[in-house]
């Protein structure tokens, strides 16, 4: 399991190698990361059959989107990580998020209620501008990228870290996260699934582990309701 801090460590050779005017192998400096675990493959979100090439196109535009995404929401890049689901006709997906143990609050830290946090919010006509991104000439939706798949299989690479002695942080969005730092319980809006007509579906971690993926009214907007 790649570690999304070395990741950005990755992405941050990558950039200063291009900017001294040499290219610089961005899959290689996985590897020298992560050789057990990499191997003659590189980590990606595209099948085994997938070619080279085409491996290597994608973990540069996920790179990109890490770096855009931080600059969007004034965050740091190694905050954000890179996450692999399986999409309905078999085909893998790689999304961009962001992947610290709470997500991030869009309303003012010292309100408990702050209508920018909510499900309307997010997606008012007016708002959309300041969630689109653009990485190598297309734009992106950051809204449409945390689905149920997706925060399920961010909860998995947390559980996995802590299986595999790499954390011992408490998962995200999960009560011991909430007694163990100062911003409370938190949940995150699966901005990437269909809302119904007055309720939207956000995703958390009960006190036993387990994910839940719950509907509430899409005008919640307590300090509780996260971005990611």
């Amino acid at each position: 399991m790649v570690d999304p801090t070395k990741v950005y460590e990755a992405t941050d050779a990558l950039i200063a190698g291009m900017d001294g005017g040499e290219r610089v192998d961005y899959l290689t400096h996985l590897r020298e990361l992560y050789p057990e675990q990499l191997g003659p493959v590189a980590i990606s979100s595209v099948s085994e059959q997938t070619d080279r090439a085409s491996a290597e196109a994608l973990s540069l535009t996920a790179s990109a989107a890490i770096v855009t995404m931080a600059e969007e929401f004034s965050l740091a890049p190694e905050d954000f990580g890179v996450l692999r689901i399986s999409a309905h006709d078999g085909s893998e997906r790689t999304v961009v998020a962001y992947t610290r143990g709470n997500g991030i609050d869009l309303g003012d830290p010292n309100e408990n209620h702050d209508a920018q946090r909510s499900w309307n919010s997010i997606f008012d006509e007016d708002s959309a501008g300041a969630f689109m991104i653009e990485v190598n000439g297309t734009s992106y939706d950051t809204r449409k990228g945390m689905t149920k798949a997706v925060y399920d299989a961010f909860i998995a690479d947390a559980k996995a870290f802590v299986a595999d002695g790499l954390s011992t942080d408490p998962l995200p969005d999960s009560p011991q996260l909430a007694a163990a730092n100062d911003e409370g319980y938190t949940v995150t809006w699966l901005t990437g699934e269909e809302a119904h007509a007055k309720d939207a579906w956000f995703g958390c971690v009960n006190q036993g582990g387990q994910i839940d993926h719950v509907l509430k009214r899409h005008e919640s907007d307590s300090r509780m309701f996260r971005f990611r």
